[in-house]
């Protein structure tokens, strides 16, 4: 910070670097987690679904293929 309690233009660069950096980590990290892979399969499978309601059905059935909604 300069002496008014500014971030300098150096300071904001080297910020969001470090913040892209992480977000690279956290994306390669979720590309090969088993847990992501599942996740976006039951996405494929339950497209119509809301991401809570896709929650619970890996929840409650992770290997559910069809699922009828309260009215059916």
């Amino acid at each position: 910070m300069n002496t008014n309690g500014k971030i300098t233009s150096n300071e904001l660069t080297t910020k969001i670097t470090e913040h892209l950096e992480d977000l690279v980590r956290a994306t390669d990290a979720a590309r090969v987690s088993e847990e992501m892979l599942r996740y976006l399969e039951a996405c494929s499978r339950f497209h119509s679904f809301s991401l809570n309601n896709i929650f619970l059905i890996l929840l409650a059935k992770p290997d559910a293929t069809q699922v009828a909604g309260f009215q059916a």
